[in-house]
């Protein structure tokens, strides 16, 4: 009797089995497609390409009916430039990584920008400005970039190394300049002042 439950019962599990480690791959597989797909949007240069109702300092040309028939979410009260922007993308590149990695460096500020150099904002775009950027992104790859290395940059690094060294535990190179950089943010006390600011202000306690 138990034999032929057995007999019954492993034919099930086998099947189950194959069909978990079936699923198993195709998740695996979406994961490697999602990357892959997520992979080829970071090579996009959204900063140069055109995006209708844009002009190409990311100046919004569109009248209020048009807009209001690209909202996808009218019920949702537009009330600033970054909303507008954002809705004007989505209408553009649809949603997705896509969307997302190019609202991501289209809005990205001098504010945040300076929070990694460790000077003001104002201070920051002039810096950017002397050097021939006109958007924040496009200073903030000058730095990241691992293939630049003119003496305008290393000045700018080796000045902010003097300054971050006091926080430091470990001694630290400027070179590769990602994760040099990365510290320098994560570091900054204004940033983390201000985050602290933000968080108390909107009720999130972090953890």
């Amino acid at each position: 009797m138990y034999k032929i439950i057995l007999i019954l019962i492993l034919p099930f599990f086998n099947i189950s089995g194959f069909a978990q480690q079936k699923k198993m791959d195709s998740l695996k597989f979406t994961d490697k497609q999602i990357m892959k797909e997520i992979d080829s949007f970071m090579k996009i240069d959204f900063l140069d390409k055109k995006y209708k109702y844009l002009d190409e300092s990311f100046k919004i040309n569109i009248d209020s009916i048009s807009f209001e028939k690209i909202n996808n979410n009218p019920r949702r009260s537009v009330l600033n430039y970054n909303d507008s922007i954002k809705v004007i993308l989505r209408h553009n590149l649809g949603y997705g990584h896509k969307y997302r990695i190019a609202s991501n460096r289209i809005l990205f500020k001098w504010k945040k920008l300076a929070y990694y150099i460790w000077q003001t904002e104002n201070s920051t775009k002039l810096l950017g400005n002397s050097l021939g950027f006109r958007h924040p992104y496009r200073f903030y790859e000058y730095l990241m970039d691992e293939n630049i290395n003119t003496p305008e940059k290393l000045k700018i690094l080796e000045k902010l190394k003097c300054e971050i060294k006091p926080f430091l535990t470990e001694d630290i190179d400027i070179k590769p300049y990602k994760p040099f950089l990365n510290k320098s943010f994560k570091l900054n006390p204004k940033r983390i002042k201000a985050m602290n600011e933000y968080m108390r202000k909107h009720g999130k306690h972090k953890h």
